[in-house]
């Protein structure tokens, strides 16, 4: 409870902004995640956010862009944000093969820091999501939907270190 009340709103606060740069916070997050569940400071966190069922901050990135596309598919944004990103089916209007493409289209890049853009990141995202993710867009509620997502990411998790002769691990081994 502490952890969700006193440190998950810091980590939720304009995410999607700087989401892509988070590698001195995500060490943050991994030792409140050892202090919290009283354990060693060297254990591995993966096996702790499965057991306390959190999420991992770059996995709660990609939920964060994950229900943002879902406001955009269902129309729940402002007239902005739903202009942000077309299909490639919707740039024009001439009957081509791409018309009735619902592939988004994708941005080209001229500097290496576009790359932490929203717009880059969900393009990338969303194309390498599963089937299973896409086919839930239109058929859940918004709850629904990032609950879903959020418990199949956990499951994804590890429960054991897979690493030969880990040092945080080695007592447990022998």
């Amino acid at each position: 409870m502490i952890y969700t009340t006193l440190i998950v709103p810091h980590f939720n606060y304009c995410l999607l902004i700087w989401g892509c740069n988070m590698q001195r916070i995500t060490k943050l997050q991994k030792r409140a995640i050892r202090i919290i569940s009283l354990n060693h400071y060297t254990a591995h966190t993966e096996p702790i956010f499965k057991s306390l069922n959190l999420l991992k901050l770059q996995d709660i990135y990609r939920l964060r862009l994950y229900k943002f596309y879902y406001r955009l598919e269902n129309a729940t944004y402002p007239q902005y944000f739903l202009d942000f990103l077309q299909p490639e089916g919707r740039l024009h209007p001439y009957n081509t093969r791409t018309r009735n493409n619902n592939n988004l289209t994708s941005i080209n890049i001229k500097h290496e820091f576009a790359k932490r853009s929203i717009q880059y990141n969900l393009i990338k995202e969303i194309a390498a999501a599963p089937n299973t993710f896409k086919s839930k867009l239109h058929t859940h509620s918004s709850a629904g939907f990032a609950k879903y997502i959020k418990l199949t990411i956990i499951n994804n998790y590890s429960d054991i270190c897979t690493i030969h002769l880990c040092y945080s691990c080695r007592n447990s081994q022998s």
